[in-house]
């Protein structure tokens, strides 16, 4: 058993540590001279220090009901500041850094209401004060001690929703909480101990969506918020406690970095189901998890690596990079062993079930299939059984809306987390059954209760192909076949079962080309390439631009159409078609 487990033996332990500062994943508050791989990101934040200077100290100013942007700021700026102030002992970097923590401390609240902005704000002070104590004032000390105490800890004990949230809401309330816990360990002995065994406890609640596959239930934008809170929050033990607790070893967790490896296409873009950007961005946290554990390499990690080296500015936007790219990696140089590139196409199981296939790794204008199985009701999940997107030729033909704005819908008291069967969640276009790439059998929604499966997966072959079952999500049998055929067309198999006359069946798909009809063809046309769509049924394509569709509360998208077709059944029960991508040219 760990000693994590144990609330009497993690009192022990913090009761060990006395009063000596850092603690919190730094042991000392100077840097070495040489950090390797991270030395041009240290002289990037030193740089940005440098700017911070001339930037007034946050305040307290509340979008909607978040003051997460605020919170976030200041996590980045602190641990910029305090990481420059280690390397060069430049007091006014010391000053500049003091006034940040000061002025969040001297804010009425940390916004426990929304508890995202608390716990983030919590990581931030507790990381400064934690690397600058020795520096600090007793006085300044005292402070932000207090401040910490008050608006963030203490606030941790009383029971929330939070402490098991299944979500990236509990790895970040639980990182941010046993920060603020380790940081203040000789000031509130009792409280420290009681905070992280229980989060030690409740954080593997939110590690189980991981299992089996790695395959993160809420998305690659979520991925990265909760995994990187979760990378923290092992980071913080192990420096403290001098293990993990084997929480690392939780399955899927370590096989969560290969996932981020498939989801990203050969564009460079996510596929971006659920409510998640389309556009990647470097990510800090596969480099920890390919520096502690290995990771294969479909040339995400590479560009990552290189990114580091060659352009390190662009982590600055990263707030949680300053701490884990110069705590977090433990080599100077990339030193496991080569595993090569991952496989061409997997099969993620979980709540949002996923398989994923390509033509080629190192090749820009590769096929790329992303299908999405799973339930509507995953966290932050959408109507999108049996979608799919799709790149060819450096184009992206068949696009996933992605995620809403929640502050606006918000502001305008619209009920956007309200995802019951009727409830509004499913009236925003980009979260509905309008906007994904699916089957709308009489214009009804799927059932958000229930979830599709992958029946078959035959994958890695030359012809790979995989199966999805949507009938539970339609209450009718329905299968959608994708057969990636020599890795360079695809052809979507239909089959619709349980039909009566009268019934209508929309086969529609989100796109931002351009749309050309010519009889029962249709031919899409982006960036100098072109891709021809066919069917097995005679039928009529239809284009409505998706601006024609959007409500009041929806976020226009610029240059998104919807193409479409609909077939109604006469005297079938049965309805079998296929439709078919070819690049041309």
């Amino acid at each position: 058993m760990s000693i994590l487990s144990s609330t009497e033996k993690v009192h022990e332990k913090i009761i060990s540590i006395g009063t000596s500062h850092p603690r919190l994943c730094a042991q000392t508050d100077t840097l070495p001279a040489d950090l390797g791989k991270c030395e041009p990101f240290i002289n990037a934040m030193i740089k940005e220090s440098s700017a911070l200077m001339e930037v007034p100290p946050l305040t307290r100013i509340m979008d909607g009901r978040r003051l997460l942007s605020v919170s976030r700021e200041a996590l980045r700026r602190i641990s910029i500041l305090a990481i420059a102030w280690m390397r060069t002992r430049n007091p006014d970097i010391l000053k500049r850094a003091e006034e940040e923590m000061l002025a969040v401390c001297s804010f009425t609240d940390w916004n426990t209401s929304h508890y995202l902005d608390t716990a983030e704000m919590s990581l931030g002070v507790a990381l400064g004060y934690d690397w600058l104590y020795n520096a600090l004032s007793p006085e300044v000390r005292e402070k932000i001690a207090e401040g910490l105490w008050k608006l963030g800890l203490e606030t941790a004990v009383e029971e929330a929703f939070w402490q098991k949230n299944r979500n990236n809401w509990g790895q970040v309330c639980n990182a941010g909480a046993i920060a603020a816990a380790l940081a203040l360990a000789e000031r509130h002995p009792e409280t420290a101990s009681f905070i992280v065994t229980r989060a030690f406890k409740d954080i593997s609640i939110p590690m189980e969506t991981y299992a089996p596959d790695g395959f993160y239930p809420e998305g690659p934008m979520y991925w990265e918020y909760g995994t990187s809170f979760n990378i923290v929050f092992l980071m913080l033990i192990e420096s403290v406690f001098g293990t993990m607790g084997n929480l690392e070893k939780k399955p899927g967790f370590v096989e969560s970095a290969l996932y981020m490896q498939h989801i990203t296409a050969p564009s460079g873009k996510f596929f971006n189901f659920a409510d998640s950007r389309i556009s990647g961005g470097l990510s800090s946290s596969i480099l920890w998890f390919a520096d502690n554990f290995g990771t294969e390499d479909g040339g995400l990690l590479k560009i990552t690596w290189n990114a580091l080296k060659k352009t390190p500015e662009l982590f600055l936007k990263d707030r949680l990079a300053p701490l884990i790219l110069v705590f977090g990696l433990k080599d100077s140089i990339p030193s496991k062993a080569d595993p090569g590139a991952p496989s061409l196409d997997i099969h993620g199981r979980g709540q949002s079930e996923l398989v994923v296939m390509r033509s080629a790794w190192d090749d820009q204008e590769a096929w790329y299939v992303g299908i999405k199985s799973g339930t509507p009701s995953a966290s932050h999940g959408h109507m999108d059984g049996g979608s799919f997107i799709l790149e060819a030729g450096g184009v992206r033909w068949a696009e996933e809306a992605g995620s809403e704005t929640y502050g606006l819908l918000e502001q305008k008291g619209f009920d956007l987390w309200n995802g019951a069967q009727d409830g509004p969640r499913w009236d925003v276009f980009r979260y509905g059954n309008l906007s994904h790439n699916i089957l709308v059998i009489n214009g009804e929604r799927q059932l958000v209760s229930k979830s599709a499966s992958v029946s078959l997966a035959e994958l890695n072959v030359q012809n790979p192909h995989a199966t999805v079952d949507l009938s539970a999500l339609y209450a009718r049998d329905i299968k959608r076949k994708f057969k990636f055929k020599g890795r360079n067309s695809l052809t979507i198999a239909d089959s619709i079962g349980d039909l009566k006359h009268g019934d209508s069946i929309r086969w529609q798909m989100l796109t931002s080309a351009s749309v050309a009809v010519g009889g029962s063809v249709l031919t899409l046309t982006q960036d100098g390439r072109a891709m021809k769509i066919t069917t097995t049924e005679n039928i009529q394509w239809k284009v409505t631009e998706a601006a024609d569709m959007y409500r009041e509360w929806d976020t226009p998208q610029e240059n998104m159409r919807v193409v479409s077709f609909e077939l109604s059944v006469s005297d079938c029960e049965k309805l079998e078609f296929e439709t078919v991508f070819e690049l041309v040219g």
